[in-house]
This record gives structure tokens, C-alpha cells and sequence, in this order.
């Protein structure tokens, strides 16, 4: 029990040294646990603040207000991004943002040089789009798609239970997915084939929920030219991680670091070739 209160005051006070402004993390802190906890405010967006002082909004339904409080926590206290320090964003950098939900990783790094924000869901999207706007952040693009092996259009599962959750793939979390959005696909090389992308990307973090090899699949060309050169990723269980492993050495990734994560391995990659 003491070492779980220490644990949190230590956590307290990285955020108050990383973010210099004890009004800001205080307020963040108070609106991270009333989301958890004041369930029933009667509203239908609910508005807080960051540790940094921005301003986020969220829909007050119980799979959002769970999916805020699971990221934030992944985000802003566990730091599960920049457990390597090549990977902390600097304002030099230009930053890839793929299963952005809405925009909580954009918006602690809002200081990089430029920022590609991509969410599948359109209610995530909304979301993200306006958390951008409010905050009248003009070195962020969004886009309203998902990365996948290929350009279309794939069926989305929304997940029930947490928002945050939702996936191209039907067999993972499969209990938790009764109803489901067409949304648009593009893969990374068609990207930066339109002009979505530009060539050369300093920071990429993918959390897109089981479609990890597709996003290898689709990117072959863009990836193993180099450009992405720091890629920092979750692994899904549902991915076939032999294959998955095998394509990514042959684009030319080298892991730096791993975090094992329940069923999820963090993976922090830097391309070597």
C-alpha cells in the first residue's frame, strides 16, 4: 500500500517537473479522476484540461470517458512512448500519429515542427478535429481514415466497452464488438503518394489495434527507404507475430527497446539501413 502512494506521488512529481505549471497538472489530475468517477454529470461533452494546459474534449459516454482515462493514463503517467529518449518528440521533429483516437498523444506533443494526426472512427475523428481547433493548433493535419494493406474501405468494430479499443479486426475483443462503421482505408506508400505525407518522418507511434502487419504491408516502399526512422509500436497478440517480425528486419528496423505490456509488446524501432 505504501509503495503504490509512493508510486504515485513519484508520478505527481514528474508531471509537475515536466510540465512546470502546478495549476495545470493539479486541474488535469482533478478532471482525470472526475471522469472516473463522477459518472453521473449530465452532460454531453465533458471539458478538461491536460497537464500541459490544453483543453480536450470528450463525449460524456461511459466507452469514452473509460477510453480518456485508460489513455491519459498510458499517455501522461506511464509514459508508455518515451520509455527510450530517441523517442520524446522535439520541436525539430516531424511526428506520425496512426490510431490517434482523440488526438491525446498529438496534444502532449504539440510543441513538434509539424504533426499527421490519422483516426478511422468518425466519432473519434469529430472529437479529434475539434480538441485541434480549440486548442487553434495550426502545425497539426488530421485525416479521417485507416492504414491498411490496401486503398478502400474495411469494416470498423467499435468496441463496447472502451472506445479507444475499436479495430479492423473482427476476431479480436469479438465480445465486445456488436456494431460496427464502413470507414475508409489507405495504405502508407498511397499516402505519401497523394501528397498526404511528406518524405521523410522523424517519429512515428502506431497503435492501431491488431492491423500492425497490414500497416508493414501497405508501407514496404515507403518504409524500407527510409521514411520513418523512429517507430514506436504496439503489438497486438492477434498479429502473426513471425510474420510481422520477419517483414520488419527486411524494411531495415532494428528494436532498441521492448516493454512488455499484458498481452501487448511495445516495441521502440529505429531504421538502420
Amino acid at each position: 500500500m505504501v509503495f503504490k502512494f509512493e508510486r504515485k506521488v513519484r508520478r505527481l512529481i514528474d508531471l509537475l517537473l515536466e510540465h512546470r505549471n502546478v495549476y495545470n497538472v493539479l486541474k488535469s489530475i482533478y478532471d482525470y479522476y472526475r471522469v472516473n468517477y463522477r459518472i453521473q454529470v449530465r452532460k454531453d461533452l465533458l471539458l478538461l484540461t491536460l497537464p500541459n494546459g490544453l483543453k480536450i474534449v470528450i463525449f460524456n459516454r461511459l466507452p469514452f470517458r473509460r477510453a480518456f482515462h485508460s489513455v491519459f493514463n498510458e499517455i501522461f503517467i506511464q509514459k508508455i512512448y518515451e520509455k527510450h529518449p530517441m523517442f520524446v518528440p522535439k520541436p525539430t521533429d516531424t511526428v506520425l500519429d496512426l490510431g490517434a483516437f482523440i488526438g491525446l498523444y498529438t496534444l502532449k506533443h504539440h510543441r513538434a515542427q509539424k504533426v499527421y494526426f490519422i483516426e478511422a472512427l468518425p466519432t473519434s475523428y469529430v472529437l479529434l478535429k475539434t480538441n485541434v481547433e480549440l486548442n487553434d493548433l495550426n502545425n497539426i493535419v488530421t485525416y479521417n481514415f485507416a492504414v491498411s494493406d490496401n486503398d478502400g474501405s474495411a469494416y470498423m468494430f467499435i468496441e463496447d466497452y472502451l472506445i479507444s479499443g475499436s479495430t479492423l479486426v473482427s476476431k479480436w475483443h469479438q465480445e465486445y464488438h456488436k456494431s460496427y462503421v464502413k470507414v475508409r482505408t489507405l495504405t502508407i506508400d498511397s499516402m505519401f503518394k497523394r501528397g498526404l505525407i511528406p518524405s521523410y518522418i522523424d517519429i512515428a507511434k502506431v497503435d492501431i489495434k491488431g492491423a500492425e502487419l497490414q500497416f508493414l504491408q501497405g508501407g514496404q516502399r515507403f518504409l524500407e527507404r527510409g521514411g520513418i526512422e523512429r517507430l514506436v509500436l504496439e503489438l497486438h497478440n492477434v498479429v502473426d507475430k513471425k510474420n510481422f517480425y520477419f517483414l520488419l528486419r527486411d524494411l531495415g528496423f532494428k528494436p532498441v527497446k521492448k516493454i512488455q505490456d499484458g498481452d501487448t509488446e511495445i516495441l521502440y524501432l529505429i531504421f538502420s539501413r
